[in-house]
């Protein structure tokens, strides 16, 4: 098609080629996507229980889960950036 923007024809080519000098890139990228879901819920879950009233020991444990979901979200976003 004469006339139309190259751009996004020129953006297709860089992540194909992106994709095949790494070709793990891209199945790293979908599992993080899969990941950061039911990760979400889970944090949305620890901060709304956290925001009852809760035995301490209770409180300790939530707070645990949430730090530990914390740790694996930040591995997702800097392994999905890679």
């Amino acid at each position: 098609m004469s006339g139309s923007d190259p751009a996004p024809d020129k953006a297709l080519r860089d992540n194909r080629s992106e994709a095949s000098a790494n070709p793990v890139a891209d199945p790293v990228r979908r599992l993080c996507h899969e990941i950061s879901g039911p990760l979400t819920s889970i944090l949305v879950q620890c901060d709304l229980l956290l925001e009852e009233s809760l035995a301490a020991d209770s409180r300790e444990r939530i707070a645990a889960i949430r730090e530990e979901a914390l740790r694996i979200s930040r591995y997702i976003r800097n392994s999905a950036r890679d």
